[in-house]
């Protein structure tokens, strides 16, 4: 097994931020996903993110211009109610 040095790391992190999937593939990586068990921990990552989400919605619906991305609109689009 090879592993990747923090720097290449950095630039295959960097080189993916940002991109956006397609609905297929959303679907798809849901399909898999589906049924499997996450530690508590996990789950309270994951309940965190989301009020993270939900606050900048808020921020948006109040203030339009601050959305500035269109990888933060389609974020504005996900829920949280499965956690």
């Amino acid at each position: 097994m090879i592993i990747a040095s923090e720097e290449t790391r950095k630039k295959i992190g960097d080189a993916q931020r940002g991109k956006l999937v397609s609905e297929d593939t959303r679907k798809k990586i849901s399909e898999a996903n589906k049924g499997q068990k996450r530690s508590p921990e996990t789950r309270q990552k994951m309940r965190e993110a989301c009020e993270i989400v939900k606050k900048h919605h808020e921020t948006v619906k109040e203030d339009p211009e601050h959305l500035s991305s269109e990888f933060m609109q389609k974020l504005i689009g996900l829920t949280c109610e499965r956690l």
